[in-house]
Order: C-alpha cells, then sequence, then structure tokens
C-alpha cells in the first residue's frame, strides 16, 4: 500500500510525485533520511511529539499529589513514573513483576533522591490482584489524584 506523506526535502525515495509545489506532496512507499516537517510542527500547546514528558511538564509542582502509574517495571510507565516523581508527585508504582519494579524504582530515587517511589504488586488480568491492590492502596490512606 501507498502512503502519502509531506516532506521538505526530495531525498527520498517515491513511486509518483503528487504535486510540485513546496512541500512536496509524494505517494510513496519507502523513505530514506528524510526530515519529515509534519511530525516537528508544534502544536497549540507549544508541544509536538518530540516533545519530551519533562518538557511538557516543566513547571509543574506537584507535591501533596498520589499518583498510581500501572505497567511501570518498564517502558512509558517506568518514564512516568520517574517524571511524576522528578514533578514531587508521590508515584505508586504497580508492576506484575516485583523485583523488575524495585530495580525501577531504586533508580529513580538514585537519580531523584526525594523521590517518593513505592511500589506494589498489580496483574490487571487478576481480579483478585485488583482487590489486593484496590485494599492495600485504600488501607495506605492516601488520597489518588491521578491514576494512569
Amino acid at each position: 500500500n501507498n502512503i502519502t506523506i509531506l516532506c521538505e526535502t526530495k531525498a527520498i525515495t517515491t513511486n509518483n510525485l503528487l504535486a510540485s509545489s513546496s512541500p512536496y506532496l509524494y505517494k510513496q512507499k519507502q523513505i530514506h533520511k528524510t526530515k519529515m516537517w509534519l511530525f516537528k510542527r508544534k502544536g497549540p500547546s507549544g508541544f509536538s511529539s518530540s516533545s519530551t514528558a519533562e518538557e511538557v511538564t516543566h513547571g509543574i509542582d506537584g507535591s501533596g499529589l498520589t499518583a498510581i502509574v500501572t505497567g511501570a517495571s518498564s517502558g512509558i510507565g517506568s518514564e512516568t513514573s520517574r517524571v511524576l516523581a522528578l514533578r514531587g508527585v508521590h508515584v505508586i508504582m504497580a508492576v506484575r513483576n516485583m523485583t523488575a519494579g524495585e530495580n525501577v524504582r531504586d533508580a529513580i530515587v538514585t537519580e531523584i533522591p526525594a523521590a517518593k517511589v513505592d511500589t506494589m504488586e498489580l496483574d490487571l488480568s487478576s481480579l483478585a490482584s485488583v482487590k489486593k491492590f484496590a485494599s492495600d492502596f485504600k488501607s495506605s490512606g492516601r488520597p489518588l489524584n491521578l491514576l494512569m
């Protein structure tokens, strides 16, 4: 299948040139080393798809907030936990693998010594695990401000 994209350069492999105005509109199957301005353009918020979580949250004080972050032992969940902790949020990392979760928590606390980060076991595919997590969290007496 062909894909239509906007590019700011002609240095791409194309099948058919659809328009010859700038920026160039190409119908193509494969792109080689081209900078696509469409994905770098900032939106009304001032951020783009290449903006980082640190950039987006700059200047936000999350002190006094508590967040539960699911899937926090890897990927976007661990980065979300790190940035929330950086902004002062008390982060509850909800993880299936406690060892992996503790490793991420330790890395966050090493980078951000004042971080308030806890790990709790949660397997969203198990209703018993969800009930235990909810009961344990409720008994902690903490408010829940963010659930991610």
